[in-house]
């Protein structure tokens, strides 16, 4: 589907990355959603145009921490959610709780996908 904006940029709020947010981090891990929905909320407020949502870290069931925090913030936030993660499941859980609000941002082969059949063995 074609992606236009009325701004010159896209204003990604990053805040509700695990990777690059301690608080969010931290929040997430104690399972307190209720601190990572304002954490959006705070993104939204001051003046990101999508939320960048990624749930991966190590040890985590990253498909039920997608599947919470999606549905929590479907009805909390008005923004789209880049759903930002390498694991197709993870993807899928935060896809089934979003009704077509979403951005898939890093669907990738960071372990590859097999073998490539144009390259040597």
């Amino acid at each position: 589907m074609p992606f236009a904006q009325d701004a010159s940029y896209l204003n990604i709020g990053e805040r509700t990355n695990a990777n690059g947010s301690r608080a969010f981090r931290d929040a997430m891990l104690a399972g307190n959603w209720d601190e990572c929905v304002e954490i959006a909320k705070a993104q939204a407020r001051d003046g990101a145009h999508v939320l960048d949502l990624c749930i991966d870290y190590v040890g985590r069931d990253g498909a039920a921490d997608m599947a919470e925090l999606a549905f929590r913030l479907s009805t909390a936030v008005t923004l789209p959610i880049v759903l930002d993660s390498t694991e197709p499941h993870v993807l899928l859980a935060g896809l089934e709780r979003l009704a077509g609000r979403c951005v898939i941002n890093s669907v990738n082969y960071e372990d590859g996908d097999g073998p490539n059949p144009g390259s040597p063995r």
